[in-house]
């Protein structure tokens, strides 16, 4: 096991292209960490530069306190997963398993005890003799874990390796994932554009655009406070919801102001300065206004049903409020039409307000 530190990395092509940007990050000994954002974002050169497939343009790495950058991937004491698996087709599990051990002299009698260890412990047991095409894909994903495993490496590099897998294997593979590395507790480096992947999985999150990091937390941290927009914005499925208005005093009172709605503001947000800004709220912090809600316009919300989603414990209220549509998810279940009048209450206590031109969160 190993920390895995990154120091002012980048990496730029020779077409001038910067993929990743001044980057800083330590995943500490143990650690499962979460490299999450958009397509294009930089995360995989990111793992691909810890592998050595990548040659590091500037900055320095280290693995377990040694510097890394020359290193040859095989001198690195990590072992990567990739998306497609990349079995060797013309050999059976058994030996695609054994192949990095192999490749490392090790002798053929620790070889078959490593590998008759690790498929005792992912329930391959049964599949040693078959060839990867006689496989399913969770299967094939098993191995690649497998051929990782068997070679006990100080760090795992994984990229974006439950893809490829439909929805249900995909939440199967994640808790398999999750008890994996709690018993083998080895330093994981995870790369995925799924954000439930990345809140479910990781003990903390690094979450990329355009080759930087926009913010690093657990996942409970970086969902309940994000530092900007954009982090608002990508976690969260359905996302935030944002509204343009503008922040007042007035008496003792602050509020949030835009059209006819009219949020008193909670302490947390009467520190952000008056002047226009936008607020994010999220689904689940609407409910359907009560008869009592009613009585009081402020904190009122009222706009038009579009679409309605039953989605099981709740339902998914997409509403068009003046330019805006918004998108509560409530577990009220009253009848509802689309086309009625909604009318909605937020949980201010949880909002934030976002300055409208960098895009900051001005309350954290």
């Amino acid at each position: 096991m190993a920390e895995v530190k990154l120091d002012s990395v980048s990496k730029v092509y020779p077409n001038k292209v910067k993929a990743v940007d001044d980057f800083n990050l330590t995943a500490h000994d143990g650690e499962f960490l979460v490299l999450v954002g958009p397509s294009g974002c930089g995360k995989t050169t990111t793992l691909r530069m810890i592998a050595g497939l990548e040659e590091i343009t500037s900055g320095s790495l280290r693995i377990g306190g040694k510097l890394a950058n020359d290193l040859e991937p095989k001198d690195r004491s990590v072992a990567m997963v990739f998306q497609n698996y990349a079995l060797y087709p013309h050999m059976k599990v058994f030996d695609n398993m054994a192949f990095g051990l192999r490749a490392r002299k090790t002798s053929e009698s620790e070889v078959k005890v490593r590998v008759l260890e690790v498929a005792e412990k992912l329930g391959l047991n049964e599949l040693l003799d078959r060839k990867p095409a006689a496989l399913s894909g969770g299967q094939r994903q098993r191995v690649a874990f497998g051929r990782a495993i068997a070679r006990r490496p100080a760090v795992f590099l994984m990229d974006e390796p439950l893809s490829n897998l439909d929805a249900r294997l995909r939440v199967t593979m994640r808790r398999e994932l999750a008890i994996l590395h709690r018993e083998l507790g080895t330093t994981t480096i995870y790369v995925t554009h799924d954000q439930v992947e990345a809140m479910t999985l990781g003990d903390r999150v690094c979450v990329m655009n355009e080759g930087v990091i926009r913010q690093v937390g657990t996942p409970k941290e970086v969902y309940d406070h994000p530092v900007d927009r954009f982090v608002g914005e990508f976690l969260g499925s359905p996302s935030m919801n944002f509204l343009e208005g503008e922040k007042t005093d007035r008496d003792v009172d602050s509020c949030f102001a835009t059209g006819d709605f009219v949020l008193p503001l909670r302490q947390h947000l009467k520190k952000v300065p008056s002047g226009k800004t936008i607020l994010g709220a999220r689904p689940e912090d609407f409910s359907l206004a009560s008869s009592e809600n009613m009585d009081s316009r402020d904190g009122l919300l009222e706009g038009t049903l579009e679409v309605l989603e039953d989605v099981g414990e709740a339902r998914l209220l997409h509403i068009r409020v003046t330019d805006s549509l918004l998108v509560a998810k409530v577990t009220e279940r009253p009848d509802l039409e689309v086309g009625s009048k909604v009318s909605l209450t937020v949980d201010s206590e949880r909002c934030h307000l976002f300055d409208p031109d960098t895009g900051k969160n001005l309350s954290v």
